[in-house]
C-alpha cells in the first residue's frame, strides 16, 4: 500500500483504535496535499473518510469543501460500483449539510 491509500489506512487506524479524529484529519489533509495526482478511487476514499471526520468534529465548512471536491472527481467506468459505500456516504453528507442549513 502506497501514497494516498496508505494515508487513508493510517487515518482509519487512528480513528478506530486510538479514537483520535484530529490526528486522522491531519494525516488525510497531508496525504491529499502530498498526492494530488492520486487515482480517482484513492482520492474518493480519502475525501469521504475526511468528510466523515469533518462531520464528527463539526467542521461544516470543511465538509462542504470536501463534498464539492468529491463532486469534481471524474470516475472511470467501474469506479462507481467499487466506491458504492463511499458515494453513499457523500449522499449522507449532503443530507447532513442540508439539515445544518436549517
Amino acid at each position: 500500500m502506497k501514497g494516498l491509500a496508505r494515508a487513508v489506512d493510517n487515518a482509519r487506524i487512528l480513528r478506530e483504535f486510538k479514537n483520535d479524529d484530529r490526528t486522522a484529519a491531519r494525516v488525510l489533509d497531508v496525504g491529499l496535499r502530498r498526492f494530488p495526482g492520486a487515482d480517482a478511487v484513492d482520492l474518493v476514499k480519502a475525501l469521504t473518510t475526511r468528510a466523515e471526520i469533518a462531520i464528527a468534529l463539526g467542521e461544516i465548512e470543511i465538509a462542504r469543501k470536501i463534498r464539492d471536491a468529491v463532486d469534481a472527481v471524474t470516475l472511470g467506468p467501474g469506479d462507481a460500483e467499487s466506491l458504492a459505500d463511499e458515494l453513499d456516504s457523500v449522499r449522507r453528507l449532503e443530507a447532513w449539510l442540508t439539515d445544518t442549513d436549517r
